[in-house]
Parts: structure tokens; sequence; C-alpha cells
């Protein structure tokens, strides 16, 4: 029994390693493109989208299965 539950940890951790690595690929991605989109941006654009990021933070968790 002991060793079920280890197995089944051990293969989770798996999957989270990966869906970590996954993420953070993504994330590097974005980060890439938004340097890109606000190096063509104007100020007034640029200015618009610093306030509406001072909003509060969109509930993701219905994308936690994903």
């Amino acid at each position: 029994m002991k060793q079920h539950l280890m197995l089944a940890v051990r293969t989770e951790i798996e999957d989270l390693r990966e869906q970590i690595k996954q993420l953070s690929v993504k994330n590097q991605q974005l980060e890439h493109e938004n340097s890109i989109l606000r190096g063509g941006a104007s100020a007034d654009l640029l200015a618009t989208l610093d306030t509406t990021a001072a909003l509060p933070d969109l509930d993701f968790s219905s994308d936690a299965g994903s």
C-alpha cells in the first residue's frame, strides 16, 4: 500500500514538473510577445494599459483542470 501511494505521488510530481516546464515556456513566449507589442504601441495606449493593469485580478479557477 505504501509503495502504491509513493508511486502515485512520484507520478503526480513528474506530471506537475512537466506542466511547470510547459507553463514556463508559454510565459516566456508571452513576455516576448508583450515586449514586441509594447515596443510598437503609442504612449497613450501604454498609459491606458497601465491604468487597466490596476484592475482586480481575473478569476481563472475554471482553467485549473486544463
